[in-house]
């Protein structure tokens, strides 16, 4: 198995191992933040790739990492080979046939050329490399059934790919309060504020500057806290420098190791979720932060694409609203922030219910169905 981003902080390629560690020997290969080449754990075997994450170009690292990604394939001669993401298509389907292996496919990411939204010349290349592949995998994975229907139309596939949800597990209690305020918050949380919450990745397209308009429309009782890093960052952290009433309210956490964020997330009220309709990939967003939020035990406020709708809204956990016309959409936003925090009682309750309908182990059983019929029968 392999994906081109660090296992610490992937939680899809994380659970498609859980699933399939207990009939398979697992050998996972990528990148690492911290170079440790090899070390078990839970009888699963992570291989780091000799670069640390994000020292050289992205075309470089690549080349790099496949031919370590060969080179272990060499050693291992894998009877099945697992590739995460669109940077593993081309290389996961050149492996499997110079050994002769069955292959799974994740694709992680539905990037497809639209008429609004032109792919980078780099893009392009990762997605004809999915038009070539996709119908060669023995297994071809999507991230919902959404997601899946488009894909099996636009590739022409014959089969529709198995859907498998981003549901993440609970990891609460991972870590003692004590420790999260000592390794993670290094504010003070006042009794008298309720906190906002957005994990994820820092750029504009995420909603960031969108989050902070908010402070200007809500009540001076709301702070905004944001986990993570990215390209926005720095900018955010002039306007906290500022000294503004409105930019005062902004608190940053530094990216968090998957195992400790819902307990990290849980020390907060409401948790955000912003996706912009650029692109067929965020229309059909599919993202596990609406189950670590749940597992974190705090309702959720979102955009209204259809598949958060169906989540959020379905189970009344929060609300959603349609995009409009940004001041219309803020004051539209900020409601609904209101609402939920009125008659917060209720929309918490409602996340247990969520939880135990949406579940990991569905998901699990399911993977774990697929591979078994398609390898083992």
């Amino acid at each position: 198995m392999s994906v081109y981003s660090p296992i610490e902080n992937d939680g899809r390629v994380k659970r498609s191992i859980e699933s399939l560690r207990e009939i398979y020997s697992i050998y996972l290969f990528s990148p690492s933040n911290k170079f440790k080449e090899k070390y078990t754990e839970n009888d699963v075997v992570y291989i780091s790739s000799r670069i640390t994450w994000n020292k050289l170009p992205t075309s470089i690292s690549l080349i790099i990492f496949y031919f370590e990604l060969f080179f272990y394939s060499i050693l291992i001669k894998p009877k099945i080979i697992y590739g995460h993401d669109r940077y593993l298509c081309l290389i996961t389907f050149v492996i499997s046939r110079l050994f002769n292996s069955k292959t799974i496919y994740d694709a992680h990411e539905l990037l497809l050329p639209e008429k609004k939204y032109k792919l980078n010349i780099f893009n392009l290349l990762l997605y004809f490399t999915e038009k070539f592949c996709l119908s060669k995998f023995d297994i071809l994975i999507s991230a919902n059934k959404e997601r899946a229907a488009v894909m099996k139309r636009h590739f022409k596939l014959k089969n529709l790919p198995l859907s498998i949800r981003n549901i993440s597990q609970s990891t609460i209690g991972t870590i003692s309060p004590k420790e999260i305020k000592e390794k993670y918050i290094d504010f003070e949380i006042k009794p008298d504020q309720k906190y906002l919450v957005y994990s994820g990745y820092f750029a504009e397209e995420r909603g960031l500057n969108f989050f902070i308009d908010l402070l200007k429309i809500l009540p001076l009782s709301i702070s905004l806290v944001l986990i993570g890093s990215g390209p926005a960052k720095k900018n955010i952290e002039l306007l906290k420098k500022s000294n503004s009433i409105f930019y005062g309210r902004i608190h940053i956490i530094n990216k968090i190791p998957n195992s400790h964020l819902q307990d990290v997330l849980s020390f907060f009220d409401l948790g955000l979720i912003y996706y912009s309709n650029i692109n067929i990939n965020n229309i059909l967003c599919s993202p596990n932060k609406v189950y670590e939020y749940a597992h974190a035990g705090i309702p959720v406020i979102g955009t209204g694409q259809k598949t958060l709708s169906r989540l959020i809204d379905g189970f009344e956990i929060g609300k959603t609203i349609k995009q409009k016309q940004i001041k219309s959409y803020l004051y539209e936003f900020s409601k609904n922030i209101l609402e939920v925090l009125a008659d917060y009682d209720y929309y918490k309750f409602n996340l247990k219910e969520f939880i135990k309908e949406n579940r990991f182990y569905y998901e699990k059983k399911k993977l774990l169905r697929t591979v078994l019929q398609n390898f083992e029968s």
